[in-house]
């Protein structure tokens, strides 16, 4: 009579040895899962987002993604000391990071080269043809925010060397980043936008771009670029992952019509890259 209650102690305890030692290996499990904090500007996520499901597919890595203005991302690396890859919209916020010391100026790499231009709704409704017309057919104009995205930046320097933007500022429309104008562009809350040109493929059968002459970009227009965070705890996966993402990218530049190479510039566009006087930084690898 005495035997069933120990029969119940061994069994209670053989679940209990079981149930600990399957925490300790799945706890173990966790623990050796690699993954990467890859921070991006609206101009990269819709790569970046598609790659990473590759990425994890074909590594096991996961790819955890934080999309922002690019000023907003720094300042976010800069406060947390956390991350292992940056993409940045243009090249004044990599020189500020690598300055800040927060991204390995060896590891810069050049990503893309996306131009501004103006992004009008399908069939161009305002009969948009060049920056002048802005002012003429007084138009709602969207854009990011100066202060914090590139884009807005650049679009805003844009205006003031076409000589129209105090015309046309009180009619901004000034939003946080690129992915947000775009949309908002396409729900049709703005009439145009100032964004990069491949927001229209964003959107197919939505938008069309108007080309901005080269004399009004000239010195203007930047490049995309990438690199390490300095705090990231596994670089070598970080350089693997830049090094994947630019060759998949290559593949995929005449489907998803990214600019990778600034030889192909004249296939995308309608600029000789000579005209257009890219910084030197985009001249690089």
């Amino acid at each position: 009579m005495k035997i069933r209650p120990i029969l119940y102690i061994l069994i209670a305890s053989t679940i209990i040895v079981a149930l600990l030692l399957y925490a300790h290996l799945y706890t173990e499990r966790i623990s050796n899962t690699r993954s990467l904090l890859v921070y991006t500007p609206p101009t990269m996520y819709p790569p970046i987002s598609e790659y990473a499901e590759f990425f994890k597919r074909s590594s096991g890595v996961e790819v955890y993604i934080a999309v922002g203005p690019t000023g907003t991302l720094i300042s976010k690396i800069d406060i947390t000391r956390k991350g292992d890859v940056l993409f940045t919209a243009d090249h004044v916020f990599m020189e500020r990071a690598i300055n800040m010391g927060i991204i390995e100026r060896d590891s810069v790499r050049v990503v893309s080269y996306v131009i501004p231009a103006i992004i009008v709704h399908r069939g161009n409704p305002h009969n948009i043809s060049d920056l002048q017309d802005l002012v003429n057919k007084q138009v709602r104009i969207g854009t990011a925010d100066p202060e914090g995205a590139p884009f807005g930046r650049i679009a805003v320097e844009i205006l003031k060397r076409a000589g129209v933007y105090d015309a046309v500022k009180d009619r901004l429309v000034i939003y946080t980043d690129v992915l947000v104008v775009a949309r908002q562009l396409a729900l049709k809350r703005v009439d145009v936008a100032i964004l990069p040109y491949i927001v229209k493929y964003w959107y197919p059968g939505e938008l069309d771009i108007v080309w901005i002459q080269a004399s009004d970009l000239r010195g203007l227009v930047s490049c995309q670029l990438v690199g390490v965070v300095v705090f990231s705890e596994d670089k070598n996966l970080s350089r693997d992952f830049i090094s994947s993402f630019r060759a998949w990218l290559r593949e995929k530049s005449s489907v998803l019509r990214y600019v990778v190479d600034l030889g192909d510039l004249a296939a995308f566009t309608p600029y000789d890259p000579r005209e257009l006087e890219f910084p030197s930084i985009c001249l690089g690898e």
